[in-house]
């Protein structure tokens, strides 16, 4: 990490240095734990260092698609390509100490159908046996669908969800008062906002 700040923060190193050259103590009643190893939690700089970490890695994956946040990152590709990438994240990673959760991470097969989605699914299990494999009528990404195949389904939830809302809304007083939180359209917002126009025309009219 501290190598990262020098090359690309040079003028921030000597601070940065000073809270993270040497390990700090955790206490935990008789016992003292060296807190040696990412940045501290609570650290305002903390999501600022962490992405400078991983920026090597991020920046040798050479896929169109490769959007990070933080520790969160989407790969899309040829499977080739994706698998070389898997392969990269996970070997160049343990390099600096990070490890990948395969058990949270997601596979979409797109654009393959029957036993060429097969295939593909198959060679990503014979890497990480524990990923989750998404069918084309399941793609979401943040909530998002980035199928025309699941729009519909997506669509369908949200609104049996508003009617929910809805018939608990006329069960209420006048003058009842809901916290802001407590009633949001936020969600289907979200999703409309986030498909093309002509998907949201072919959920809604499905």
């Amino acid at each position: 990490m501290l190598d990262e700040v020098a090359e690309h923060l040079p003028a921030y190193f000597h601070f940065i240095s000073a809270a993270y050259s040497s390990p700090s103590h955790l206490f935990f009643r008789d016992h003292l734990i060296p807190s040696q190893r990412g940045v501290q939690q609570g650290d305002p700089l903390g999501p600022a260092l962490f992405p400078l970490t991983l920026h090597p890695i991020v920046s040798a994956i050479t896929n169109e698609l490769n959007i990070w946040y933080l520790d969160d990152g989407t790969v899309a590709g040829a499977p080739e390509e994706l698998l070389e990438s898997f392969h990269l994240i996970r070997e160049k990673g343990r390099e600096i100490g990070l490890f990948l959760n395969e058990d949270k991470c997601e596979l979409a097969v797109l654009g393959a159908h029957g036993s060429k989605a097969t295939e593909v699914a198959e060679a990503f299990h014979d890497e990480a046996l524990s990923l989750q494999v998404f069918d084309v009528n399941d793609a979401v990404l943040l909530g998002a669908p980035i199928s025309d195949e699941v729009i519909s389904s997506i669509l369908s939830i949200k609104t049996e969800s508003l009617g929910i809302l809805a018939k608990w809304l006329r069960c209420l007083r006048p003058l009842s008062f809901l916290p802001p939180p407590c009633v949001s359209l936020h969600s289907p917002s979200h999703l409309l906002s986030s498909v093309c126009p002509h998907m949201e025309a072919l959920g809604l009219t499905r």
